[in-house]
């Protein structure tokens, strides 16, 4: 078992384990307003056909913005790609999920995993 499992959450929030690696095309389901660990509302999308969401930080928002509007019910239906990477947090290299979005917004989800 990866050491970077031990200690996710394994229920509702999406994170960079959760991709094993690769990228993951899905379509949007809803974006909705979400109480998360300290109790804050944060945006969450939701994927259909899967279980968990992913906590919209600003670069992915404005990432799905830039394609399809400042409007999160217009993203309904639209596909978008999953992919992990890192970025720099606090002075750190640590592992995230980035939103990219297809060329032709065409085609279905990828259906593996989370």
């Amino acid at each position: 078992m990866k050491t970077s499992r031990l200690f996710s959450d394994s229920g509702r929030w999406l994170k960079e384990p959760d991709l094993n690696g690769k990228r993951h095309e899905v379509i949007v389901d809803g974006v909705d307003l979400e109480d998360v660990d300290d109790d804050k509302q944060r945006p969450v999308v939701r994927f259909q056909g899967k279980k968990k969401g992913l906590i919209l930080n600003r670069t992915n928002c404005a990432s799905i913005e830039s394609a399809f509007g400042d409007e999160t019910d217009d993203w309904t239906g639209k596909t978008i790609i999953l992919y992990p990477t890192t970025t720099l947090f606090k002075g750190k290299t640590v592992p995230c999920i980035r939103i990219d979005i297809p060329n032709d917004n065409q085609g279905g989800a990828d259906d593996e995993g989370f």
